[in-house]
């Protein structure tokens, strides 16, 4: 079966937009906590659980953590800036496994 370049980007666009429409639900839950809470709590948050990783030994944890010092220090620290981090070095999942508590 032959697909057009027309269809390959249709195809392509809508693989791109449901990506893109995907998230992760410790996104929803830190936006929520900077709605309600503001972004410091959601800094000290997500950073004491980086922490918790760190010191289990995860070389990711701890490169993550330089890295939020260093967003807190430049005023990049807003919330979609640090979930962008955990992405990076794909620590959402186990920030999430932890839990808010």
């Amino acid at each position: 079966m032959k697909i057009t370049k027309r269809q390959l980007r249709r195809i392509i666009k809508e693989e791109i937009m449901q990506q893109l429409n995907e998230s992760h639900p410790l996104d929803d839950d830190m936006e929520e906590m900077d709605h309600m809470y503001g972004s410091s709590d959601v800094y000290s948050h997500l950073a004491g659980r980086l922490k918790t990783i760190a010191t289990q030994g995860d070389p990711d944890a701890e490169e993550a953590l330089m890295e939020f010092d260093m967003a807190e220090q430049y005023g990049h620290d807003d919330v979609n800036s640090l979930l962008d981090i955990l992405d990076e070095f794909g620590l959402k999942d186990k920030i999430a496994a932890l839990g808010l508590g």
